[in-house]
């Protein structure tokens, strides 16, 4: 789903970009009278963004990896054409 993902090692962030126009197939089918992209579909950015973290820090398969806290705070709705940057930071291990 996402277009672009980098990693910066020495921060251990990644950042994750999605480009969204006016024609992306989520705003024909969700709430039509006024599209908008899903709640859901923005978690899941997130979450890609996150895995591509572990990733590239520990060179693994994402299905061995557990992630178990994580957090979003939705301020706005997204419609219209932009894009959604999410940011990733490794914080702690166990």
């Amino acid at each position: 789903m996402l277009d672009y993902v980098s990693w910066s090692p020495k921060e251990r962030i990644s950042r994750g970009r999605l480009k969204i126009t006016e024609n992306i197939w989520f705003y024909k089918c969700h709430f039509t009278d006024e599209g908008m992209m899903p709640g859901v579909l923005q978690t899941e950015t997130m979450l890609q963004t996150i895995v591509a973290s572990l990733c590239y820090e520990y060179s693994i398969n994402a299905k061995n990896c557990l992630i178990n806290k994580t957090s979003s705070d939705f301020f706005n709705k997204i419609q219209g054409p932009g894009y959604i940057d999410t940011f990733a930071e490794i914080s702690e291990e166990h």
